[in-house]
């Protein structure tokens, strides 16, 4: 049995599609590991959690090699993956819960400026480095943390 290891640099929210609900993800690796890029629709933190994570084990596994029966299998481990998982929930639970109160608005002007942020919106969900989600915006005359 042959157990590939992989680790999870960070988790990049690239779009958030309002209209449809689906946000567009950026997966990069350690180790030089390709990136994967995944679209999901919104559901509970939990759910794209898994979803994310399976959808990372699906893309990553090595394919089977014919020639030997044990060689043949692979298994994949995802290293980080409790922190991984844990980050993730929170960071999409915040967002989720960002969407919700610009639903809520009722004042034009500020929804309009919300509806810009999530429209122009870049936020990195999970990083190795650092755990505290970093929101960046892409107009100009937004605050960047």
């Amino acid at each position: 049995m042959n157990i590939k290891k992989i680790g999870v640099r960070n988790i990049i929210l690239s779009e958030f599609n309002q209209e449809k609900s689906m946000l567009n993800i950026e997966i990069n690796f350690e180790d030089n590991e390709p990136k994967l890029f995944y679209t999901i629709a919104l559901s509970t933190p939990e759910q794209m959690t898994q979803k994310i994570l399976n959808y990372i084990k699906q893309e990553k596994t090595p394919i089977e090699d014919d020639n030997e029966f044990l060689n043949g299998y692979y298994s994949l481990a995802i290293l980080n993956r409790e922190d991984v998982e844990a980050i993730l929930k929170r960071s999409l639970a915040y967002l989720l819960q960002r969407f919700k109160n610009m639903k809520k608005t009722t004042n034009a002007n500020e929804y309009i400026r919300l509806y810009n942020q999530f429209k122009t919106i870049k936020e990195t969900l999970y990083d190795r480095i650092g755990f505290r989600p970093q929101i960046k915006y892409t107009s100009k005359n937004e605050k960047r943390y």
